[in-house]
């Protein structure tokens, strides 16, 4: 699959054998985002996703087909770390989308340019 001029990387075998899942699982994750990471949309230019997965207790010692159960999708490196990294919940995520729109809903329309400095003005 290729995407925007990038190719899209199919990760190793051990990779997604680790999630429970088999290449062809992982195929069908891709395409039902459109080969590309879920949250921004946008394929890194190494052209590969991470398999981004609840961390739920003892998640390690679960079987394979458990493990699967547990998959949520595929993300690029940046989204996976910063936007769904361990800890985050649907609550948090709602409290980080409320403070951004309190925020849009208070910011100036445009931004203050600093006054001009009057010529052979030292300060």
């Amino acid at each position: 699959m290729v995407v925007e001029g990038l190719p899209l990387q199919v990760p190793k075998l051990a990779t997604v054998k680790k999630y429970g899942l088999s290449l062809e699982d992982w195929q069908a994750l891709a395409d039902a985002q459109g080969g590309v990471c879920y949250v921004c949309e946008k394929l890194t230019s190494t052209g590969r996703l991470c398999i981004d997965h609840e961390h739920v207790k003892n998640w390690k010692k679960l079987p394979p087909e458990q493990r699967k159960l547990f998959v949520r999708g595929l993300l690029c490196f940046r989204c996976n770390t910063t936007f769904v990294g361990r800890g985050v919940t649907i609550q948090r995520a709602e409290r980080v989308a409320a403070y951004l729109r309190a925020y849009a809903q208070r910011r100036p329309a445009e931004v203050p340019l600093p006054p001009k400095k009057a010529k052979g003005s030292k300060s």
